[in-house]
């Protein structure tokens, strides 16, 4: 018989090897050396059907970071002026990654904690590597208490959910627009001629495929990362290349008649960059699988270097090309920039239609934060458990319960938000989001530390310390995201 770990990476189950098998029969004293080797190299092996490389963990992370991004952002970069929206994508960026390189100190504590409370830790391995995967509202109860670990998961909850409304709405509404333009050479055709809404037909299909994905795990969704991440890639370059195309042969839009800088758009601007830059709640679930650990520096740094560039890039040639026009892309190409920039594409043959799909590539990206709320969610409602519990595999049932308790909100926020996509946005990526993103992580590493000080863990053998760590950095962040935070209330209370 051939046994394979239900739970794909939550479990990272460690190897029933000859260690095992030699402990349940009597020893003489002459075979105790053999017996605690057997045991140690048990101890190392992993289970390997988890293991994901560092390109996959590349393909994940851009599947999240532009996910979203490269098809919301060139309206609020319109709205909001380039050097607001170019000057926060930076700031924001910056900080999205020093604070991810926090959460994956935590994660690296906790882990140590939880060897040395099971006293699983090894010569041969670092106290420190990741082998167990804790999310970060368990991280908030290992390193704080039981009611953090609930606002935690109120807090992901909320944040994760818009992302997932956000996305299934999009990718509805695209495919009900290529699907249109396909058959009848018009966008909005199939709106007009059927009885019912064709982008609400689309929300229930792709949230009935979602939830197939959503009972699997993390490690399940690897080879769909990369054949996702490949297609991606190549999509953001024709959306790119789309801008610059228009620019050079139908003109680009004066810089004079463009915004610079509109600061009664900064609430649309500081939400919806935000909204990107939200990765952390998976970082996790990303990381413990990845091997050899020494390469996830490469590839977060390198996701978010790329990341960045391909939306600094795409959001600012669509600015330059189609700000300042005002037809409708229904059937034509230049067109006045829309509120899903790839529509802005429909109308050309071929490389419009694929443009058009792009959102589907959603697919990639919603079982790994449907994954993320339900694992939270279990876990909430669960409790934090010793090791050997934790090993224990999560009923088929409970996955289900727990997929439909994260899909079916998303769906009602999708629904709910179909005619103002951008209002999502807005209200998922202000506080929770920029909280989950930024003050959470600081707080974490910082009570994370203080941990491992009281157990005595040497914290120089970490080779997942954050560089960013100086309690000086720490504080400037935490008071930036509660100042920018305050102004989000301000703005909200403030009359129209």
């Amino acid at each position: 018989f051939f046994f394979q770990a239900e739970d794909g990476i939550r479990d990272f189950c460690l190897s029933r090897g000859l260690g095992d098998v030699y402990k349940r029969q009597s020893l003489d004293p002459s075979q105790d050396l053999l017996l605690r080797t057997l045991e140690e190299k048990d101890k190392e092996e992993k289970c390997d059907v988890t293991s994901i490389t560092p390109y996959t963990g590349f393909n994940i992370l851009i599947n999240i970071l532009l996910g979203t991004g490269p098809y919301a952002l060139p309206i609020v970069f319109a709205q909001g002026g380039l050097l607001l929206s170019i000057g926060f994508l930076t700031v924001t960026g910056i900080i999205s990654y020093i604070t991810c390189t926090y959460v994956r100190e935590c994660l690296s504590i906790a882990n140590a904690l939880e060897k040395v409370e099971s006293g699983s830790s090894t010569p041969q391995q670092s106290v420190f590597s990741y082998t167990k995967l804790i999310e970060m509202s368990n991280l908030a109860e290992i390193f704080l208490n039981f009611p953090a670990k609930a606002a935690m998961s109120i807090l992901i909850g909320i944040t994760l959910y818009g992302i997932l409304g956000f996305k299934l709405l999009a990718t509805s509404e695209s495919l009900s627009r290529g699907i249109s333009f396909l058959i009848y050479g018009d966008s909005l055709k199939l709106k007009d001629i059927l009885p019912f809404d064709p982008d609400s037909l689309m929300l229930i299909i792709f949230t009935a495929i979602g939830l197939l994905f959503c009972l699997g795990e993390y490690g399940d969704t690897s080879l769909l990362q990369d054949i996702v991440g490949f297609l991606r890639t190549l999509c953001l370059f024709l959306l790119l290349a789309g801008g610059v195309y228009s620019i050079l042969f139908n003109g680009a839009a004066p810089l004079e008649s463009l915004k610079m800088a509109d600061f009664s758009q900064f609430q649309n601007v500081f939400g919806s960059i935000s909204f990107v830059w939200v990765l952390h709640q998976s970082a996790p679930g990303i990381l413990v699988p990845l091997r050899p650990e020494k390469k996830a520096t490469l590839s977060f740094a390198s996701a978010y270097l790329f990341g960045y560039l391909i939306l600094l890039g795409i959001c600012t040639s669509g600015v330059l090309a189609f700000a300042n026009l005002t037809n409708d892309c229904r059937t034509t190409f230049p067109c006045q920039l829309q509120n899903l920039y790839n529509i802005n594409f429909v109308a050309i043959p071929v490389i419009g239609q694929i443009l058009n799909f792009y959102p589907v590539f959603n697919l990639s990206v919603v079982p790994v934060i449907s994954i993320t709320i339900r694992n939270n969610f279990l876990e909430l409602v669960k409790g934090h458990q010793p090791e050997q519990q934790s090993r224990e595999k999560t009923t088929k049932l409970e996955k289900l319960i727990s997929a439909l308790v994260t899909l079916i909100p998303a769906f009602i926020l999708a629904y709910l938000f179909r005619d103002n996509i951008g209002k999502l946005l807005q209200y998922t990526g202000t506080i929770s989001g920029f909280t989950l993103m930024l003050i959470i992580p600081c707080l974490l590493l910082i009570y994370g530390r203080k941990k491992a000080a009281a157990e005595n863990l040497p914290m120089s053998e970490n080779i997942h310390k954050s560089p960013f760590g100086h309690p000086a950095i720490l504080t400037g962040l935490i008071l930036y995201g509660v100042a920018n935070c305050g102004l989000q209330v301000y703005y909200w209370i403030q009359p129209s």
